[in-house]
């Protein structure tokens, strides 16, 4: 084998190894990012179950009128800053 041809054999070995380590790269990067997004959908599940449909929806159909801000409680009962 003359040398260009196992230059070209060794740079596509290379080549090779480097795209067999990529993909198994990428491979535990969605593994991982799957991982997280079960974390964080489990972590919401348990919250909702906590808090309870009920309240959740109550929260969400509550008017402004329910909100309470600091500025605007001051406001109504006659106090400036």
């Amino acid at each position: 084998m003359c040398s260009k041809e196992a230059e070209l054999a060794r740079l596509r070995n290379a080549r090779e190894a480097e795209i067999v380590y990529q993909r198994e790269q990428n491979e535990l990067e969605i593994t991982k990012t799957r991982e997280l997004a079960d974390v964080e959908t489990s972590k919401f599940k348990n919250m909702v179950d906590a808090i309870g449909a009920a309240t959740l929806q109550a929260i969400a159909t509550a008017g402004p009128d329910m909100q309470v801000c600091a500025s605007s409680y001051d406001d109504s009962n006659g106090n400036s800053n």
